[in-house]
């Protein structure tokens, strides 16, 4: 599994609580927006689509696209040096789709016919 191969995937260990483990990563931006977008789409937003495109070459799987989010050097450098960039557009994204999900959980929005 991918995950075991990702130490940031990692939320901590039971013996710390798991109160404790969830609260030290919600502050985790990227988390959120491979949550939104998914691996490969910020991949592709960092990176932009030629690069993207080769990093991405056989790529068939979610779990492959993180593999190389998190493993890829280049990646990982061009998001610690351009992550600030995207904060504002994608927790906007976010914080959205979660008002909606809650407005439709109460029967707030009706599909049209």
């Amino acid at each position: 599994m991918t995950l075991e191969h990702i130490p940031e995937m990692k939320l901590g260990k039971l013996d710390d609580g798991i109160a404790t483990s969830y609260m030290r990563q919600v502050d985790d931006f990227l988390k959120y927006w491979i949550k939104l977008d998914g691996p490969s789409e910020v991949i592709r937003r960092v990176m932009g689509d030629a690069a993207a495109n080769a990093l991405l070459e056989g790529s068939v799987h979610m779990c492959h696209a993180c593999a190389l989010l998190h493993k890829t050097e280049s990646i990982r450098e061009k998001l610690r040096v351009s992550y600030e960039d995207f904060v504002a557009e994608v927790m906007s994204r976010y914080a959205l789709s979660n008002a909606v999900e809650v407005l439709a959980g109460r029967g707030l929005m009706h599909e049209k016919a």
